[in-house]
């Protein structure tokens, strides 16, 4: 997102790990930008290369327009593209 003076806002989401001792959670990630009256620029999703593995696997998605909802699944994970 792109503020007023030009500075561009970067954000981060994970998922988090989990462990046999507790409730596992759902494996998604909710990512919220607030109050926003701008569209999105461009918005980059992710996800992490194997072992020893050289190509980039993300995806890129212009202008999106404010409240819209997006639901990414990157299946098959060799091809996320797809």
């Amino acid at each position: 997102m792109t503020l007023a003076p030009g500075a561009n806002l970067k954000w981060v989401a994970g998922q988090l790990s989990q462990s046999a001792h507790l409730a596992l959670q759902l494996p998604y990630t909710v990512l919220g930008l607030g109050r926003s009256a701008n569209f999105l620029d461009h918005l980059f999703v992710g996800i992490p290369r194997p072992p020893g593995g050289k190509d980039v696997r993300k995806q890129e998605w212009t202008a999106i327009i404010p409240n819209s909802q997006l639901i990414v699944i990157p299946y098959p994970q060799s091809d996320p593209r797809s």
